[in-house]
């Protein structure tokens, strides 16, 4: 958890500046800059970012001038931070304290002065032969707003998107609303919808609110006390506001915006009730707002804390390159009410699959139990099984009752086939996903919850769960939805004749999912250092199958097998014998493997 390093800047009567930085509740190293050196200071920057000395033909992609420039006002205001030994030495122990931790340093900016909050504090550098902190990943520079309060928070279960706009069908608008519909359903949350619409209790909510340039006005409107914005009551917007973890500010465009009085703007977020605000110090640009919107998304995601998010955001807008003033990250601002709403995510680390969609809070729940699961028992993996184990052990779902019951009874046979592996390395791995559950994410909606989880799993996982089940001669019971072709992607139950196998898949265990495409005498068994078989299984799983040969099978050709070592499931003597797609056969009490046809082969591949 980030500690945020206070730097408070008082300006005096004399043009000076009276500065203190330290952490909260500890003493303070103190430092004075008179007016001279705060005129130089001043002056620097206005030499540095002189849009005047910009060249005159700017093209995306190019940046390197406007950010040597950036980098020269960054030096420029290191001034503040080593304005005495002792300043820069307290500041020095800070940075090292947040290396240390591997944390970036929260720099919280307190200044009364307008002249002063009006300076790109987010350039800091460290010191003179710096480039600005955050640009290179030491710092996070946020701004303490006038008259708002800090709340305690608990981390939400989604993200709730709201947002206002003085003209929703203006182009830019427009635009911007259908991007954070994109974004708001890939990361998890709710679809974005218009600020009125209810919010669900455990969410965190972020408020966009946007407009043109010209419509700015607008946007004052509805944060002053009274009055009505383009026919929007102020009383629907303040309970919104007052409810906010996030405001994000998006004027973008429109040449009479900067000759609005937008400095104060975040403080009236603030004092709204907002937990943070996110706006920029002038007209920003619709790409620039986009590359913002999707580095913040995604790291809230990611259940990064708020400000780590916000920063993300902007080393999105960062990344674009774009010279333009309007698409500078420095330009968004990050306002808080105090220095508590630096630290905690903002969301819920909800493990799953890479490429799964969020799921809802009860699937949520449910994945997390079966990562627990995973972690306890050292398998190194998550599968099938562990989310057997976990809807076993959880609440009640009425649509999947039957199942759990079933699963329920077969316990013993779930935990029996997990305790037949054998660790092959000593070291603990994190749970890596199976192929067939990573396989998985591409059927499954955003905000997913168990009912539609399991349905398809019932459907891509039939032949796994029916060895969890131990009853391989009928099919399990499922609830068939449309746009599923059974033949491609049902397990060829028993009795479905699809004719010979032409390629086989691990069922069960930590390479559950994976698909083999073999030729007639190519090999399959267990990996070791002396095995020579052609597609040798557990070569990279923490755990191994000391009972499978490193030779078990050899292809035989399509629809053959030769067992050179028996199997347990049906039981046989080493020999060829036929193998039909879909038929499932067990080498060992935990190695199985079925039989495919070239089209379901050709149908896993073609998922993402």
């Amino acid at each position: 958890m980030a500690i945020p390093v206070h730097l408070q800047i008082d300006a005096t009567a004399g043009g000076g500046w009276r500065l203190a930085l330290g952490h909260r509740d500890e003493p303070r190293a103190r430092a004075r800059l008179d007016a001279a050196r705060v005129h130089r200071l001043r002056a620097d920057l206005t030499r540095a970012l002189d849009l005047e000395r910009l060249p005159v033909l700017l093209v995306p992609g190019r940046d390197a001038d406007i950010t040597t420039r950036e980098e020269q006002a960054g030096r420029a205001l290191a001034a503040v931070l080593t304005a005495t030994p002792g300043l820069a030495a307290a500041f020095g122990r800070a940075r090292g304290l947040a290396q240390a931790r591997g944390e970036p340093l929260i720099l919280a900016l307190d200044a009364d002065d307008p002249t002063v909050r009006a300076l790109p504090w987010e350039l800091l550098a460290s010191d003179a032969d710096e480039s600005p902190m955050e640009a290179n990943g030491q710092a996070i520079v946020v701004r303490l707003g006038r008259g708002g309060l800090g709340r305690a928070t608990t981390p939400a279960s989604s993200i709730a998107t709201r947002w206002w706009a003085p003209d929703p069908t203006e182009s830019v608008a427009a635009a911007l609303v259908r991007h954070l519909e994109g974004l708001s359903t890939q990361h998890g949350g709710s679809a974005a919808a218009p600020a009125g619409e209810r919010i669900v209790d455990g969410q965190a909510l972020i408020l966009h609110l946007i407009s043109h340039g010209r419509r700015s006005r607008d946007v004052l409107a509805l944060l002053n006390d009274a009055g009505h914005g383009a026919g929007t009551a102020i009383h629907i917007l303040q309970p919104v506001l007052k409810r906010a973890d996030l405001v994000v500010v998006s004027i973008c465009e429109g040449a009479d915006a900067t000759a609005l009085p937008l400095d104060d703007l975040p403080d009236r977020v603030i004092a709204a009730g907002a937990r943070a605000c996110v706006a920029a110090r002038g007209p920003l640009g619709l790409d620039a707002a986009r590359a913002f919107n999707s580095g913040l998304y995604a790291a809230l995601a990611d259940a990064r804390p708020l400000v780590e998010a916000i920063a993300a955001g902007r080393r999105s807008v960062r990344a674009l390159a774009l010279p333009f003033p309007d698409a500078r990250w420095y330009q968004l601002t990050c306002t808080l009410p105090a220095l508590d709403d630096t630290a905690g995510p903002m969301i819920q680390r909800v493990d799953r699959p890479a490429g799964w969609p969020m799921p809802d809070a009860d699937a949520a729940a449910l994945l997390q139990t079966a990562y627990e699961h995973a972690r306890q028992a050292g398998s190194g993996y998550v599968g099938v099984e562990h989310l057997a184990l976990a809807l076993i052990d959880g609440p009640p779902v009425t649509e999947l009752a039957r199942l759990r019951f079933q699963l329920g009874a077969r316990r013993r046979n779930v935990e029996g086939l997990l305790g037949a592996f054998a660790p092959r390395v000593a070291e603990a791995m994190a749970p890596q996903p199976t192929p067939r559950l990573l396989a998985l994410g591409s059927r499954l909606p955003a905000r997913f919850d168990r009912k539609a989880l399991w349905d398809a799993l019932v459907i891509d996982a039939e032949p796994t769960l029916r060895v969890l089940l131990d009853d391989l001669e009928r099919p399990v019971v499922r609830p068939v939805r449309p746009g599923f072709d059974e033949e491609t992607e049902g397990s060829g139950a028993p009795g479905t004749p699809l004719g010979p196998a032409l390629a086989l898949e691990v069922v069960a265990g930590p390479e559950d999912g994976r698909i083999l495409t073999i030729a007639p005498n190519e090999t399959v068994g267990r990996a070791s250092r002396t095995s020579q078989a052609t597609h040798a299984l557990y070569a990279d799983t923490r755990l191994t199958d000391s009972t499978l040969s490193r030779t078990h099978l050899r292809w035989a050709g399509p629809g053959a097998i030769e067992l050179r070592a028996g199997s347990h499931y049906p039981p046989r003597t080493p020999g060829v014998f036929p193998l039909e797609a879909g038929e499932v056969i067990g080498l060992t009490r935990c190695t199985w493997l079925r039989g495919l046809t070239a089209s379901q082969v050709l149908a896993r591949r073609a998922r993402p």
